[in-house]
């Protein structure tokens, strides 16, 4: 738990920033997107630069800044072959999937449908697993939220899971998915920025690589300073952890939403030949 003034400046912050966005929520909604196709699919105008924002902060949760994170602590750069396998994931999923946009799918289980001949079963089946899959997800990230206010703040359980899911439940509500966007270009801002800075502020507060590597061989562990953790966990071990952070991405229904929502290109006029 965080103790005295921090706890206060914690409470402060995260309310502002709650109604900060549901704000962005209400204003979003003021511009005709909570109806229909709008406020399913943002009317299916993302430009790019939300969209990068939208799905870098939507592969950034609560397992991945806290238990990537922790498996950075624990194995050194083998925490970078998280983010940088997700990445690779997203730009597959970009670029792979980018021509399914004139279909006009609004959910992964359409996709899947017309790549099996239409099926109305493939459709209905994996409308269900995605279901089920979300649920899981959801409830994760409910949990996770939840503890994070539990231990910055020595709150319940059950109250802070409530808080958890009115923080998000409110604007998402409110302003569809153009909330969700909006609100994701913030947070991806805040999460990198606060990445790098707890990185400046960190490596020197340990004395630096020296002492980080000094470290891990004391515990141990002192492949975990070579590349991606090779000499900590072996070609194998790295390549596991890549393919299951790269499929984990490039399968997630939200990542192929994000190719759904972009503008479609524009045909160009025929030339006077």
């Amino acid at each position: 738990m965080v103790s005295g003034q921090y706890a206060v400046l914690f409470v402060i912050g995260f309310f502002v920033y709650i109604a900060l966005m549901i704000l962005i929520a209400y204003l979003t909604s003021k511009k005709g997107t909570t109806q229909g196709e709008d406020y399913l699919m943002g009317g299916r105008n993302i430009g790019l630069l939300l969209l990068v924002c939208t799905a870098a902060a939507t592969a950034v949760g609560t397992g991945t800044s806290v238990g990537a994170t922790a498996n950075g602590f624990r194995d050194g750069w083998l925490g970078a072959v998280y983010p940088l396998a997700n990445a690779i994931g997203l730009v597959t999923v970009a670029f792979c999937f980018s021509h399914v946009r004139k279909h006009k799918f609004r959910t992964l289980c359409e996709e899947l449908q017309f790549y099996y001949d239409g099926s109305p079963y493939m459709r209905k089946f994996m409308s269900v697993v995605i279901f089920i899959v979300s649920i899981v997800w959801v409830g994760s990230a409910i949990n996770g939220g939840a503890n994070y206010l539990a231990y910055l703040i020595g709150m319940d359980m059950i109250p802070a899971k409530i808080i958890t899911v009115l923080a998000f439940g409110v604007y998402v509500f409110v302003g569809g998915y153009m909330a969700v966007v909006w609100t994701d270009a913030i947070q991806a801002v805040l999460l990198f920025g606060g990445f790098v800075l707890i990185a400046i502020l960190a490596i020197p507060a340990a004395g630096g690589f020296d002492n980080i590597r000094a470290a891990y061989e004391a515990a141990g562990n002192p492949g975990a300073m070579t590349a991606f953790g090779l000499g900590s966990k072996g070609v194998l071990g790295v390549l596991a952890v890549a393919l299951a952070s790269y499929y984990g991405a490039m399968a997630g229904p939200t990542a192929h939403m994000r190719v759904y929502t972009p503008p479609r290109p524009r045909p160009q006029p025929a030339g006077p030949f």
